[in-house]
């Protein structure tokens, strides 16, 4: 099946909501109103520009690549959908409304209505074409002090995932705006530019060297290829084949928990590498609801204890301690279905701690967290089986109050 490309054109009032931290963030809210339930289905897998529009004109602000769809189905967001992205090879291009004008492309997308429409390849392709003629050219080198700001994690594995590592903290970090393509040592992409100088700041040139070709092909800047375009179906970011990975993909960058914002969700859709494994087995919505209550419940008694509870796309919470990580995933379970879910349960932790400490990340405790059951014995049998391979589990218990809620919370140091 062909890629499908998008334009979701969003009010320029609009912008303080989206903006986050400086460069791509990690999900985006899209209001029900903004799509229709069938379209929100074709998104994972899918690229989507995003476009502001402002007294009648209009400016890019974004190229978000979709892994996954939720919509919520209770909280102040009831109805709408969560878009998970993949900031790898995902990119924002303004930085503030001053830079409104340089990336305005009114005569390509003012036809086009609120909300999210689907476009042809010609018009992608015109945006694409659009877009290298705005990307910046300099043989300067950043700042010393612009790179130490950008916290990048300790870059572990194949030359791969720590070109992407490095790339990641470009995106998430940096508008394309801001900063420009190079040409030392050889010719590099805006991102990959900086990416590589970044690794150069942090870890040596001859670490920056051996990334070099690696940074560059997965530059989403590279992936634009106009003459072919409308042959081959390729939009920016498309060198990214996301069927052909079938170790899933996993999220680490957290983000601190407000428990406010914590609402059920339903499950839409997701690329095929994503990991979200309960959600693509249709956990029930009353399910759901009870996980994100657990959710809830503990990331607000943490936060009571004086810690910041944090979360990722992947991960249901996580706790930082002098640079090692006690990460936690919430289980709800019956005596019907415990051993199922356990299971599940245990490779989802199994995954997590194995890219935390590829990641260079060090692991103090890997908690499971189950909900109570009547049943004594299976809890024995799954708290004893889970032990020797690392595995705290706790039992979260409705009835009772803090700290007894989690039964063993001492065995991890949280009272």
């Amino acid at each position: 099946m062909k890629m499908k490309t998008f334009l979701w054109v969003i009010d320029a009032q609009l912008f303080d909501y989206i903006k986050s931290s400086g460069g791509v963030s990690s999900s985006y809210l899209l209001p029900f109103s903004h799509t229709k339930p069938t379209q929100a289905k074709e998104f994972p897998g899918s690229y989507i520009w995003l476009i502001l529009r402002k007294s009648g004109h209009d400016s890019l602000f974004a190229n978000i690549f979709i892994n996954q769809v939720d919509q919520f189905v209770d909280g102040l967001n009831k109805n709408d959908y969560l878009l998970t992205i993949d900031n790898s090879i995902s990119f924002r291009i303004i930085s503030d409304l001053s830079s409104f004008q340089r990336w305005q492309i009114d005569e390509t997308s003012n036809t086009y209505p609120y909300g999210v429409s689907e476009i042809k390849l010609e018009i992608n392709a015109e945006i694409n074409r659009f877009l290298l003629t705005k990307i910046s050219f300099n043989f300067k080198r950043p700042l010393d002090s612009f790179l130490s700001n950008l916290k990048m994690p300790s870059l572990f594995g194949s030359h791969q995932s720590q070109s992407k590592t490095a790339l990641k903290c470009i995106l998430s970090n940096v508008a394309l705006n801001d900063i420009w393509a190079g040409k030392v040592p050889q010719s590099l992409s805006p991102f990959a530019n900086f990416a590589y100088y970044k690794i150069e700041f942090d870890c040596g040139k001859s670490k920056a060297i051996e990334l070099l070709s690696f940074l560059q092909n997965n530059d989403p800047l590279s992936a634009i290829h106009i003459d072919s375009a409308l042959e081959t179906n390729i939009s920016v970011g498309s060198n990214h084949n996301k069927a052909s990975n079938i170790i899933p993909e996993i999220d680490i960058d957290f983000s601190p928990i407000n428990p406010a914002q914590i609402f059920a969700r339903k499950f839409i859709g997701n690329t095929a590498s994503s990991i979200d494994y309960d959600r693509i087995m249709q956990k029930t919505g009353i399910a759901e609801k009870k996980h994100q209550d657990i959710l809830r419940d503990f990331a607000t008694f943490l936060i009571s204890l004086g810690f910041t509870p944090k979360q990722s796309n992947s991960i249901d919470l996580a706790l930082t301690d002098n640079a090692a990580i006690t990460f936690f995933e919430i289980k709800t379970i019956s005596e019907s279905n415990a051993l199922q879910q356990v299971s599940k349960g245990l490779f989802q932790l199994l995954c997590y701690k194995d890219k935390l400490i590829n990641s260079g990340l060090p692991v103090k405790h890997t908690v499971l967290i189950l909900t109570k059951l009547i049943d004594d014995s299976i809890e024995i049998y799954i708290t004893n089986l889970l032990a020797p391979l690392g595995i705290v589990v706790l039992f979260y218990d409705v009835k009772l109050h803090w700290p007894n809620k989690l039964s063993g919370l001492k065995s991890i140091g949280i009272v």
